[in-house]
């Protein structure tokens, strides 16, 4: 069972939005992950990946949307699950062409990742987690015959993080 001050700190998280969200994800990472390290965006941009630790082996995106940007929860979930998916088919080193799905180089992933360096697991972290239906759609975007193993990502499981109402729960996939 969580403590009163780990509920707290979860909905406090959950009510920030932007980069005010993502600093302090990373600022709390920061702290209780040994190695994380923050990739910063500008200004060549941050290939698909806000941080890294593990010597370069897990992957953190953040997403903190804005809570009165979205009319419904469809259009919230439609944004979480077209956010992530970017960053994941960036991270696979993915595009699509034409609606066919294709290996399209990350060439900032070689400049941000130690060499030889794989990411093995990445981690999905966002302020809004209160349907199901995200996870579906991001799940399919990663299915194993679309991974990019030969180039700088070799993910065994993807985890969506929440951090709204209740203390960070994993669900984690692709094991």
């Amino acid at each position: 069972m969580a403590t009163s001050t780990t509920v707290e700190y979860a909905k406090s998280l959950a009510l920030l939005e932007g980069g005010e969200f993502q600093v302090e994800v990373s600022t709390h990472l920061g702290t209780q992950v040994v190695g994380f390290q923050v990739v910063p965006s500008k200004p060549q941009g941050d290939a698909g990946l806000d941080g890294m630790s593990h010597g370069g082996e897990r992957g953190y995106c953040c997403y903190g949307p804005e809570h009165d940007s979205f009319k419904t929860t469809k259009t919230l979930v439609n944004a979480i699950v077209k956010k992530f998916t970017s960053d994941l088919r960036r991270l696979f080193e993915l595009d699509f062409e034409k609606k066919t799905l294709v290996r399209k180089t990350n060439k900032e992933l070689s400049t941000i990742l130690p060499s030889g360096c794989k990411l093995k697991q990445i981690y999905l972290v966002v302020n809004w987690f209160e349907s199901h239906r995200v996870l579906g759609p991001i799940g399919r975007s990663v299915q194993p015959s679309r991974w990019s193993t030969s180039g700088h990502c070799n993910p065994r499981r993807t985890t969506a993080t929440k951090s709204r109402r209740s203390t960070s729960r994993s669900i984690q996939r692709f094991s």
